[in-house]
């Protein structure tokens, strides 16, 4: 029984797999040797993902000794064909190996490793296929040799483009690219093996919950490996929020939880989320045209309203198209000093963001000019909007919580900083807080106003060491422009 897609129900989720294997390279065959493991390969795991006790994935015929054509076309249609409910699992088998300059790529059967323009899937193919997928969740399992070398890139989920990607990558550990190989014609590779038979272990359900995930995997094969030199670690990067399911665990009842079953909608004060039985994918609330306001506290008489959601690139340029701000339009600011700096917008090409910025938070504005769109979007909302306080922010950040609430939101996936993406991403794509506010800590400094009605920076960026996202930071005037900093509005 393989899990499947109820159409016509919202919320459910459909896993599916596709594996790739490559063994015979004709047309390199002195430097990529013919492999014994990759077709067992193939075959195996595809068995124990679709397992009848364990298995939550459908999986594609496994395509073996493909062409690097066959293989990207492949892979494409995997990715892109995708809904926006669906878990992916890309698993290969093969050689793996890195250009002159330092480029990871998948071997094909007319992959020739001395040719500069031989044909290969890159690395780069595969970060941008799983990147614009519209899945919810992307797995990129990598048995093959370099395959770290994979995780280099770094790509966002993004709006309803998906939840989160996690990669799994075979390594022998730091310096040492290469992994072994099946030791006969009827075997496995190693680290194949261990992850085939985590997808069946039980025990590895540490918290009951039913399910047996990427990251008991990963840490089931390198636990395997402590106890044999021979054997390959497994190294993870997980970019997302929530837990990433691989198969179905008993629980201490001796009962196996149900495949994903569609949920009704809901309509939460916190983002609505896609559930399985034990587990929560919060899904992240795309921003409008204006700020959202939400209630501090959310139960209870609200002492005052933040934005949900930093301001974003899409929501500053709706302010500047304004006739009545064009003061504040790039060139001309840069002009006034007494309005910003010249960093203001400085990434910008007159009245345009960079592409794929529209949901980013706007940075590289001044607090003057955060003021002004407040008090212009206020106008039009109905609303006294200014910027918030130091206190307030911190107030909503802690959102009641006593004790280490940072190492709480930390690791609940809610901060994007330096041990995450450690780049911009767009609003609300980390799981929100417990008030339903998103980004408080990380992603940008967020322009607040001190006891003295002074500009401060709160709550961290996306470069932000952990110990210093609670540090009050001063700007040096209200024309000051970081690259890192931008704002949310209050009432």
């Amino acid at each position: 029984m393989s899990s499947r897609r109820m159409t016509g129900e919202p919320g459910s989720t459909a896993f599916k797999a596709l594996a790739v294997g490559n063994a015979h390279f004709p047309a390199d065959p002195h430097r990529l040797t013919t492999l014994n493991g990759p077709l067992n390969d193939v075959d195996a795991v595809c068995a124990a993902l679709s397992d009848a006790e364990t298995g939550l994935f459908r999986c594609q015929p496994p395509l073996k000794d493909a062409t690097a054509r066959a293989m990207l076309d492949t892979i494409e249609e995997f990715f892109t064909a995708a809904d926006r409910d669906d878990c992916l699992l890309f698993y290969y088998s093969g050689h793996g190996r890195t250009d002159v300059g330092g480029n990871f790529y998948l071997c094909a059967g007319d992959t020739d490793t001395a040719s500069l323009t031989t044909p290969r899937v890159t690395g780069a193919d595969l970060r941008a296929l799983v990147h614009h997928s519209p899945a919810l969740l992307k797995v990129v399992i990598l048995d093959c040799c370099y395959a770290t070398h994979f995780k280099g890139g770094v790509w966002p989920p993004g709006y309803f483009r998906g939840e989160g990607s996690f990669v799994l990558a075979a390594t022998r550990g730091p310096g040492d690219p290469l992994v072994p190989d099946a030791a006969t014609p009827d075997g496995l590779s190693p680290f194949t093996e261990a992850f085939v038979e985590a997808l069946r272990r039980d025990d590895l359900d540490a918290d009951d919950d039913g399910y047996v995930t990427a990251a008991d995997v990963s840490a089931y094969i390198t636990a395997r490996a402590r106890s044999s030199p021979a054997a390959p670690f497994a190294l993870d990067r997980w970019l997302g929020t929530g837990i990433v399911p691989l198969a179905r665990a008993r629980r201490p009842d001796g009962t196996r939880p149900a495949r994903p079953a569609p949920v009704a909608p809901r309509r939460p004060a916190s983002p609505p989320a896609v559930e399985l039985p034990g587990a929560t994918f919060p899904v992240a609330v795309r921003p409008g045209p204006w700020p959202e306001l939400l209630p501090v506290p959310a139960d209870g008489p609200p002492a005052f309203h933040l934005s949900r959601h930093l301001v974003t690139h899409a929501q500053f340029r709706h302010f500047l198209l304004d006739p009545a701000n064009a003061a504040w339009r790039p060139r001309a600011a840069r002009r006034q000093r007494r309005l910003a700096d010249p960093d203001y917008l400085r990434h910008w090409d007159g009245l345009t963001y960079p592409p794929g910025w529209e949901h980013r938070p706007v940075v590289g504005v001044s607090a003057s000019a955060a003021a002004a769109y407040a008090t212009w979007a206020g106008q039009r909302l109905g609303r006294p909007l200014r910027l918030p306080r130091a206190d307030e922010w911190e107030r909503a950040a802690a959102a009641g919580r006593c004790g280490d609430w940072v190492a709480e939101d930390i690791a609940a996936g809610r901060v994007n900083f330096r041990h995450t993406l450690a780049e911009p991403s767009e609003v609300g794509e980390f799981e929100a807080g417990p008030d339903g506010l998103a980004d408080l800590l990380g992603n940008a400094w967020e322009i607040c106003l001190d006891a003295a009605g002074l500009p401060v920076l709160r709550g961290g960026a996306f470069d932000t060491p952990a110990g210093r996202l609670l540090e009050e930071r001063p700007l040096a005037s209200r024309t000051e422009c970081r690259s890192d900093a931008g704002f949310r509005c209050a009432c």
